[in-house]
């Protein structure tokens, strides 16, 4: 599959949102919730290193095109989203408390 295809294809996915629609006293109430895409197969969980109070993920980037993708975390705040260009690497600093869920796109 060409790169543009694999490109669009994870752009549409970043992107679904479910919308709900609801009456509640007479007004039309609407919440929208993202669906959480998974990062290309591509961008890789290099490293995590602990060093004092605080954890350091590094996040490689192995595709050919340039990625928006941020660290989901459990029991912390996730990383801003962020683009990385091929064979770039991206390093988030987070709690050593904090667990890693995955790395997701934007």
């Amino acid at each position: 599959m060409p790169q543009i295809a694999k490109r669009l294809i994870a752009a549409i996915a970043a992107t679904c949102v479910t919308l709900t629609t609801m009456t509640i006293m007479g007004a039309s109430v609407t919440s929208a919730s993202a669906e959480v895409a998974a990062a290309p197969s591509c961008v890789k969980l290099e490293a995590v290193r602990t060093e004092g109070s605080y954890k350091y993920a590094t996040v490689r980037n192995d595709c050919s095109y340039t990625v928006t993708v941020k660290i989901a975390v459990t029991n912390g705040p996730d990383s801003p989203c962020k683009s990385i260009s091929p064979a770039k690497k991206f390093v988030f600093r987070l709690a050593s408390s904090a667990k890693l869920s995955g790395i997701v796109s934007c």
